[in-house]
């Protein structure tokens, strides 16, 4: 089997690139990040965000008034740890022997760096919309639903909003199980927005983005002789919004439908330098075959929870 290790070990790293390009680009979330240039490479023991803990001291003044000097502690920081996922592919001994030659195990290979990468994206992708009251915080990355928690149930980034009053997220809009409505966004919109800050993004199921094409579709405007339609990219408020078929939608806290709305520009997916998509090979030594171990060590961060917020409960009919 060490001829097989060493031609999958020469040729791995053109796998890996494919592997790295579907996890990041199959998540649309993700894709959005990096589009955004959200999606930085790392290293260090921690994360660390800064965050805005309170405002500075100051206030109108006249003439020769005497400048107050105090220190009010402005900043904080939200202290993340990385989380790992690893998918494992393996191609058996028998395998290889009845595809003899190198261009047989070569695509056997690919096709099970394609099926590994699948894992990691299904497995990220879930922990992204996780019901937050299932959510491992020693093993998965942070959870949309967490970070727009309007209270102070979950610690994000080692923070609660009671330990610092700007950390809490906005107002979540009830939808009070109605149907999704044009006021219900905007409403969330409003709620994410502050001065020249807007939402980014707008992620929703495949029911909901399509329950929001049909309200809008209406409002479309045409231009030029093409007649092309105005809002290209379906934006929303600014905001682009498409849908994920992993946003749950039952189980848990989730009784119906939800809609999250976020702020590309205090979100951030970081991945760890040397831990990005490397494959080791952990061929076993009590088996007959070759094992390789693909790991990511990621998380995904935010240093201003009140730039995202949510529609809950809302119906598609």
């Amino acid at each position: 089997m060490a001829t097989v290790g060493q031609i999958l070990a020469s040729t791995h790293r053109a796998f890996l690139d494919e592997v790295a390009d579907n996890v990041l680009t199959g998540i649309p979330l993700l894709e959005s990040l990096m589009q955004q240039n959200r999606v930085t490479y790392k290293g260090g023991r921690q994360i660390v965000e800064p965050i805005l803990k309170a405002l500075p001291s100051g206030g109108p003044y006249t003439g020769l008034d005497v400048f107050a000097a105090t220190d009010n502690d402005e900043l904080d920081a939200a202290i993340y740890e990385w989380m790992s996922y690893r998918a494992m592919p393996a191609i058996s001994g028998m395998d290889s022997f009845k595809n003899s030659g190198d261009a047989e195990v070569i695509s056997i290979w690919g096709t099970k760096m394609q099926s590994a990468g699948m894992k990691i994206r299904e497995d990220l992708a879930a922990a992204l919309f996780v019901d937050p009251t299932l959510w491992d915080s020693t093993l998965n990355i942070t959870p949309i639903e967490a970070i727009i928690d309007d209270g102070a149930t979950y610690t994000i980034g080692g923070l609660t909003s009671t330990d610092v009053a700007l950390w809490q997220g906005p107002a979540v809009v009830a939808g009070g199980t109605a149907a999704l409505s044009i006021a219900m966004l905007e409403t969330g919109c409003l709620n994410a927005s502050e001065g020249y800050q807007r939402p980014t993004d707008i992620v929703l199921s495949k029911a909901g983005y399509g329950k929001l094409w049909g309200l809008v579709q209406a409002n479309q405007r045409f231009r030029g002789s093409e007649n092309r339609v105005g809002f290209e990219n379906f934006l929303f408020d600014t905001a682009k919004a498409y849908w994920d078929s992993h946003i749950l939608t039952t189980g848990g806290n989730y009784t119906l439908q939800r809609a999250y709305i976020l702020n590309a520009n205090w979100l951030r997916f970081n991945i760890g330098e040397g831990a990005n998509f490397v494959m080791e090979d952990k061929t076993p030594t009590n088996a007959d075959g070759y094992v390789a171990q693909i790991k990511l060590y990621c998380q995904l961060t935010t240093n201003a929870r009140r730039f995202h917020a949510s529609v809950n409960d809302f119906t598609t009919v």
